[in-house]
């Protein structure tokens, strides 16, 4: 397993591209965390994760194999819905979040990662922080993101995504290696 983190934050269609990169280099599974923008008006900032394995680009819906199964979907605090692809926050203006209805999270990356991974043929999955709601205000939103009560609150977020990633990997087969020791497939 190798755990790969960015400096600079990576945007858009570029994210699928490193997906491809990835997979062409032997990757067979990848996880995004980050944290993406809810359109369901009942889901508060800061409470709770999401997840899913579609999603809505300008061209397009994608479905790719889901690294995390039902596993992350199953949990308490945990949303899964379809996602859409947002090329820019420039677009989301109060007549394209009509045009959202039955959708539930907004980011720039996922689709294009999604699609990358299932032109691959590899499992991919998200387990984002619900960082923001475009569908309805609330007290956290992104221009507030560095108070300390919402730090606190993504910290209890990202070590719930460590313990559902831990519990997935716990699920997985393993393999002898020739040192003789288990290693979990990838």
């Amino acid at each position: 397993m190798l755990y790969l983190g960015y400096l600079h934050s990576i945007w858009g269609d570029v994210a699928g591209r490193v997906v491809a990169r990835l997979a062409a280099l032997g990757a067979r599974r990848i996880v995004y965390v980050g944290k993406v923008g809810s359109l369901d008006p009942h889901i508060a900032p800061n409470t709770c994760l999401a997840t899913g394995h579609t999603s809505v680009l300008p061209d397009g819906r994608v479905t790719w194999p889901d690294f995390f199964g039902d596993l992350a979907a199953g949990q308490p605090d945990v949303r899964s819905g379809t996602h859409v692809t947002s090329p820019s926050i420039l677009f989301e203006d109060t007549n394209w979040l009509a045009r959202q209805h039955g959708h539930h999270f907004v980011d720039p990356e996922i689709g294009h990662m999604g699609r990358a991974a299932h032109t691959s043929g590899i499992e991919f999955g998200y387990l984002h922080v619900v960082s923001n709601n475009l569908a309805r205000p609330y007290p956290a939103d992104l221009s507030n993101e560095r108070l300390p009560t919402v730090i606190e609150q993504r910290a209890v977020l990202l070590d719930r995504i460590h313990e559902i990633i831990r519990l997935r990997l716990r699920s997985m087969p393993t393999t002898r290696t020739s040192e003789g020791t288990n290693a979990c497939t990838s």
